[in-house]
């Protein structure tokens, strides 16, 4: 898979020799001075993952071009300490699947148009206390945005109507553990027949290969 990591203020084209049409993964991390985003990013049509991170001035408020980035299925923003709002127009990217939310304390309220993203499957939220407090199962006032996404993991628990095993595998998937493939079909097996939860000593001492 074709990545690229950006740490300095320069255009993604210069970085790499490798075609933009062919990126898969882009990183943009620690770059203070960066004010708005590139605009090679609007040209890469396989983009699949994006990570923002550590960039203070970056203002994503205006950016109306992602609409471009057709193949985009997860979208990470890692301590962004002065975002008060997600990118307006990540609402019309319809391929993404997983959206992660860590350590941007100012960031208090999702916005109306989380209900449209009806393809997204994992949101993470980490280290954001007000929001954190806004997306609480069935009480708080950002849940009725977020109810229709099966994995919703806040501050390390995850909310999935009391299925702690769904979660446990959907985790797996996602983040590609490797695991003895016997014991991931009893797993699912056991899951599928009786929703029973995992033991905790099955997790933490049998499962990792």
């Amino acid at each position: 898979m074709l990545k690229m990591k950006i740490s300095v203020s320069q255009s993604i084209s210069s970085c790499s020799s490798v075609s933009p049409s062919q990126l898969k993964i882009l990183q943009i991390e620690n770059i203070e001075d960066l004010e708005v985003l590139p605009e090679d990013l609007w040209h890469l049509p396989s983009l699949e993952g994006l990570l923002i991170k550590a960039c203070e001035e970056l203002d994503l408020s205006d950016d109306i071009q992602w609409q471009y980035l057709r193949s985009l299925r997860e979208f990470q923003l890692i301590n962004m300490n002065k975002l008060a709002f997600l990118p307006k127009g990540l609402q019309h990217v319809s391929t993404l699947r997983k959206l992660s939310i860590e350590s941007c304390p100012n960031l208090k309220s999702l916005p109306e148009w989380m209900e449209s993203l009806t393809a997204i499957e994992a949101l993470w939220i980490e280290e954001c206390p007000q929001l954190s407090e806004r997306c609480k199962n069935n009480l708080g006032a950002d849940w009725p945005k977020i109810a229709h996404i099966p994995n919703i993991s806040i501050d390390d628990r995850w909310i999935n109507d009391g299925d702690s095993l769904s979660s446990f595998i959907y985790e797996i998937w996602m983040e590609g553990i490797v695991i003895d493939q016997l014991l991931f079909t009893f797993l699912f097996f056991n899951w599928s027949c009786h929703h029973e939860e995992v033991p905790q000593s099955l997790i933490a001492g049998q499962c990792l290969s």
